[in-house]
């Protein structure tokens, strides 16, 4: 929903940055009251390395973090709804709570880092060979999360 002061001519030219800069792509257009509409998604994934996230204001860091976490809560409840969540025997769901020094906090650091990395590869691997592809493929949606926080001291090790 947009502000009436802002005219869609705004819009549109924001949207044609994005494009250019790769963030967004258009996926469907469409014709709609004489005039063209076209359907994005998103196409660069955000992320922060640890200095960035740290030059952010606390306020920002919680805001981002909630429309992550929402996107990510959505996904997850969807699948369930839909019997997609364990339709895989092999799908993955785990968590574990403990205890850390600040060693233990920058070994796991470093290990969502490199866990991270390592499905980007898988991303841009699998993106590739569909593109290669000469017939439709089989593809499944897949969404993946990690998560590794500080949680209040009332939850316990």
């Amino acid at each position: 929903h947009l502000d009436d002061s802002l005219a869609v001519s705004q819009v549109s030219y924001h949207f044609r940055k994005l494009v250019k800069a790769g963030c967004v792509e258009v996926v469907q257009r469409r014709i709609r009251r004489g005039a063209v509409e076209h359907v994005y998604r998103g196409a660069a994934r955000a992320a922060f390395t640890a200095e960035e996230w740290g030059t952010l204001h606390p306020e920002r860091r919680r805001e981002i973090s909630g429309v992550i976490l929402q996107g990510l809560m959505a996904r997850i409840e969807s699948a369930v709804l839909e019997d997609t969540f364990d339709a895989r025997e092999d799908r993955c769901l785990a968590w574990t709570q403990m205890a850390l020094d600040e060693q233990g906090w920058r070994e796991l650091a470093e290990l969502s880092r490199q866990a991270t990395a390592a499905v980007e590869r898988v991303r841009e691997g699998s993106e590739e060979r569909l593109g290669r592809a000469g017939k439709p493929v089989r593809i499944s949606p897949i969404t993946w999360g990690m998560l590794a926080f500080e949680s209040p001291p009332s939850a316990g090790p």
